[in-house]
């Protein structure tokens, strides 16, 4: 490996090295979009960017306070399965932090932790879905700081899989929500029940969704990590909505056929 001094793999004072592991991340990713062109069957598809890294901090009760936590994704598909979810990327040594830490330590209350359906990018073999964690800050203020990645270009798919869906961030108050930018370096003021909530990347998809086992379309559907719409919309795959739901093989058909090249 060759890094040529100066360049954002081998930096020079004063060059800007803030939010460095973001570009960590990205040259692994990297990594094996170029890898994938010599070994097809031994990499995934692209990762929600590594940790999300929000930093809320403030007074409570005269005591300072800063809460930090690297808020874990997932990874792509592969050339044999699914990308897992809610795992460190390959370049950390990581865990979410649990719910019942942070609020017994912190003014902090945890609204929502969980997945977003119809985030993980298609493929024969999906993209992890996306995670989703809202702060609610209990203290009379608080200032937000926050490290992201992936919205512009959201984690590609390889072989014909799709993009995941893109990373998300808002700020919920009596003004309205607003959406914040990917990185907030410089602090943003809360207030007692303000909300930031955060959306990460969806990883991306391997292989061509159209070729997906439509057992694993309704498995999806039944864990609620694909909704019956975007079974059909991304899949082609017909789910019948009853008790339990089953695939309309006819319809999976004619749909497939439809959506298919020609």
């Amino acid at each position: 490996v060759i890094a040529p001094p100066g360049t954002i793999m081998n930096p020079l004072h004063p060059g800007p090295t803030g939010a460095r592991g973001i570009t960590g991340y990205r040259m692994i990713d990297c990594l094996m979009g170029a890898f994938a062109e010599a070994v097809p069957d031994r990499v995934i598809a692209d990762t929600a960017g590594g940790s999300t890294l929000p930093t809320i901090s403030g007074y409570e009760n005269g005591k300072a306070f800063v809460f930090v936590e690297t808020f874990m994704g997932n990874w792509g598909g592969t050339s044999d399965h699914d990308g897992q979810e809610g795992i460190a990327h390959l370049g950390a040594n990581q865990s979410n932090v649990q719910v019942e830490m942070m609020e017994s330590e912190y003014p902090i209350r945890i609204d929502r932790y969980g997945y977003v359906p119809d985030t993980g990018g298609p493929g024969e073999f999906r993209g992890g879905l996306s995670l989703t964690r809202e702060y609610r800050v209990l203290a009379e203020e608080a200032s937000l700081n926050l490290r992201s990645d992936k919205r512009r270009y959201p984690p590609h798919g390889l072989f014909g899989g799709h993009c995941g869906a893109p990373t998300t961030s808002i700020l919920r108050s009596p003004a309205g929500d607003r959406v914040l930018p990917v990185l907030l370096m410089e602090p943003e003021h809360m207030n007692r029940d303000d909300v930031f909530l955060h959306v990460q990347a969806g990883g991306g998809g391997y292989g061509e969704p159209l070729k997906r086992d439509p057992r694993r379309v309704l498995w999806d559907v039944v864990e609620e990590k694909v909704s019956i719409a975007h079974a059909a919309e991304a899949y082609g795959v017909v789910i019948v909505d009853g008790k339990p739901p089953s695939v309309d093989k006819k319809a999976t058909e004619d749909l497939r056929r439809s959506m298919g090249p020609g």
